[in-house]
């Protein structure tokens, strides 16, 4: 399957759809990543590995097949930095939720941000999607960050939506509809 969208974040990172022999790399990035990832997410669990990450791209590849939906690794060169991914969403009412991770030791250079403007913009303008959602653990100010550098709109909070390992968290909802993407890629 060709890619779908070329995206060259910086002079050394760059977006890489997902294929069977990234495996290997995704497990090393998760595992040196787990404790960081884990402070916000419920993934990965514990003994995270290459059946996993094999699991999950052959996941993503069927979606990406059945539905047009590309999930997206952030590469340095050959090392895993990071992912975008468009999650739950219905295509029938054209909307998608968006999540993404990049590696601690990536972070505050504006990768997530530039990984996900390039994904939405596939989502939207190739994809034919009307809404595209990002969920976001209210205490990660970082993650937060990239929806409203994007100008996504704050839609409220879920409560006490997502188990942890701790019990349950709440999700802070931003959303972007097709037209104010338009709208702001022209301005």
């Amino acid at each position: 399957m060709a890619l779908l969208f070329s995206a060259r974040l910086t002079d050394s990172a760059e977006l890489r759809p997902w294929d069977l022999t990234m495996a290997p790399r995704m497990v090393e990035a998760l595992v040196e990543n787990q404790a960081h990832i884990r402070r916000w997410l419920n993934w990965p669990r514990d003994g995270y590995g290459l059946d996993d990450a094999r699991r999950f791209i052959e996941l993503k590849l069927e979606i990406w097949a059945r539905d047009g939906l590309m999930s997206v690794g952030i590469w340095r060169g050959e090392r895993l930095i990071g992912g975008v991914t468009p999650n739950c969403g219905s295509l029938r009412h054209r909307s998608v939720a968006l999540g993404y991770w990049v590696a601690a030791s990536e972070q505050g250079q504006g990768l997530a941000t530039r990984a996900c403007h390039a994904v939405i913009d596939d989502l939207f303008t190739a994809r034919g999607m009307h809404r595209v959602v990002i969920n976001v653990h209210p205490d990660n100010v970082r993650s937060r960050r990239v929806p409203e550098r994007l100008g996504f709109r704050q839609e409220g909070v879920l409560r006490g939506v997502v188990r942890h390992d701790h019990g349950f968290d709440d999700w802070v909802v931003y959303a972007m509809l097709e037209d104010e993407w338009g709208r702001s890629r022209r301005e």
